[in-house]
C-alpha cells in the first residue's frame, strides 16, 4: 500500500548493537548484566514479563515477511488510501450493539440509536475486558473466555531530537544497561541517525517498567531519558 501510494521507505536491515556503561565505557556482552536480555528480547517485544506469556504461541509466532523500514515522511500519507465513500463520525460513544432480523443497531451515548446491515467491531481488548459495550444478545462463551484469558502489552518509544548527534552513529541500536534507573527502564535505544540523517534517537520502555513510568509527568520521563544517555557518553 505504502509503495503503490509512493511514500518512501527507508530498510533498517542492519541489526548491530553496542552496550554502553557509564561514561561510554563499552560491555562485552558477556559482561553484561543477565536481566538485560529479558528486558530486550521479552519486554520489548512482548510487552511483558516472560512469566505472562504463553512460551509456544511466542515463540512460534507467525510474523509479516519482508524487512523493517521506517518512514521518514510519517504515516499520514498511507491514510490517503482509506479514502472511500463513507462518513466518519468522531466523539461518538457506542453503549450496545444489538442483532435484529433486519441487522444490526447500535446504541449511542448522546444520540438516537441507528441500524445497519453490519457492524464491524475494532474495539481494543481493554474495551472489552471491561465491558463498556454490551452486546444483545451475548458474545458466544468461547469468544468471551478468549476476551477474559487474552492480556495486552505495553510497550512504549520517547524520541528524543537533539541538535546535533553525540552517540555512535553507524550503530542501530544502543543498550544502556548503567543508568541509575529500574531495571527495563531507558536501556534500548533506537539510533535513527543511519536512515534518515537527522539527529533523532528513540527509547523504549515494555511490560511492568514502563507501566511504572505511566504515572511520571512527560517531563519526568524526557529528564530520565536525558539522564541515561548522557551517562552512557559523558555529555
Amino acid at each position: 500500500m505504502a509503495e503503490g501510494l509512493g511514500q518512501r521507505l527507508i530498510q533498517t536491515e542492519k541489526e548491530d548493537y553496542i552496550i554502553r556503561g557509564r561514561g561510554g565505557r563499552k560491555i562485552r556482552d558477556r559482561d553484561a548484566p543477565r536481566w538485560l536480555e529479558n528486558v530486550v528480547s521479552i519486554q520489548h517485544t512482548a510487552g511483558t514479563n516472560e512469566d505472562q506469556i504463553n512460551q509456544l504461541a511466542y515463540l512460534f509466532v507467525n510474523d509479516y515477511d519482508g524487512p523493517d523500514v521506517i518512514f521518514p515522511n510519517g504515516y499520514a500519507g498511507i491514510l490517503e488510501a482509506f479514502k472511500g465513500d463513507y462518513k466518519i463520525k468522531l466523539n461518538t460513544l457506542v453503549k450496545e450493539i444489538s442483532r435484529t432480523q433486519k441487522g444490526v443497531t447500535l446504541g449511542f451515548e448522546k444520540i438516537n440509536n441507528q441500524s445497519f446491515d453490519a457492524v464491524l467491531v475494532t474495539v481494543p481488548l481493554g474495551v472489552l475486558k471491561r465491558g463498556d459495550i454490551k452486546f444483545n444478545p451475548v458474545l458466544p462463551t468461547n469468544k468471551q473466555r478468549a476476551i477474559d484469558r487474552l492480556g495486552m502489552g505495553t510497550l512504549d518509544k520517547v524520541y528524543l531530537l537533539f541538535d546535533r548527534p553525540f552517540w555512535d552513529l553507524s550503530t542501530t541500536w544502543i543498550l544502556t544497561p548503567e543508568n541509575d534507573l529500574p531495571r527495563g527502564q531507558f536501556n534500548q535505544w533506537f539510533n535513527l541517525y543511519p536512515y534518515i540523517k537527522e539527529p533523532i534517537i528513540m527509547v523504549l520502555n515494555g511490560g511492568p517498567p514502563a507501566l511504572a513510568l505511566s504515572a511520571l509527568s512527560d517531563e519526568d520521563i524526557v529528564q530520565r531519558a536525558l539522564q541515561t544517555i548522557y551517562t552512557a557518553y559523558s555529555v
